[in-house]
């Protein structure tokens, strides 16, 4: 039975409820994903069930925060120019540190959940954000929590470019200096191998 022709009838509370629901149809996520109300929309953005043509409407939606819920829940990870279009189009507005940091480097949800939460995010996008974000002059060891947990995490993103990572190694703190410049030089000896 398809919900899809009711969803324009339904409360608020009934569509959040909906949009939770992992066994719902395409119709219905496409008819939530088109409806007006957010929040039911940002529901349906974590339901793990959702098709790539719901992916496809809510990005080609005006709701930024459906995009980074996208980003940040991993189902953008196979696109990544979708990626990159959302960043550069981000509004300033929505450009804090930690909306960056969850949705672009690292989801602090999905990493605590299933231990992984890397966002696949292209290696010119990341260092875009540790040009526009990261200020390492200064840094000491218990400096601004953003920029500690941000280098930490490009430090073990697998699309951090070599030319960050040895930035890293020469302005953060050692441990973090470290382990960037043993990456770097893992690298640069398996393309030589």
């Amino acid at each position: 039975m398809s919900f899809a022709q009711h969803v324009h009838k339904m409360s608020n509370s009934e569509l959040i409820g909906l949009a939770k629901n992992r066994f719902i149809d395409e119709d219905t996520q496409l008819e939530i994903a088109r409806h007006p109300y957010l929040r039911a929309r940002q529901y349906l953005c974590e339901n793990p069930s959702i098709t790539e043509s719901v992916v496809d409407e809510l990005v080609a939606g005006r709701a930024w925060s459906c995009k980074l819920i996208l980003t940040s829940v991993g189902r953008l990870n196979n696109r990544q120019e979708d990626i990159r279009q959302i960043y550069q189009g981000l509004p300033g507005r929505m450009k804090q540190p930690w909306r960056i940091l969850n949705c672009f480097l690292r989801s602090y949800w999905r990493h605590r959940t299933d231990g992984s939460g890397i966002i696949n995010t292209p290696s010119d996008i990341i260092d875009e954000i540790y040009t526009n974000f990261i200020n390492l002059k200064g840094l000491s060891a218990n400096g601004n929590w953003f920029q500690r947990n941000a280098i930490e995490v490009m430090v073990e993103h697998p699309n951090t470019s070599d030319h960050v990572l040895l930035s890293i190694s020469q302005s953060a703190p050692q441990p973090v200096a470290a382990k960037a410049l043993l990456i770097a030089s893992e690298r640069k000896r398996q393309l030589s191998d």
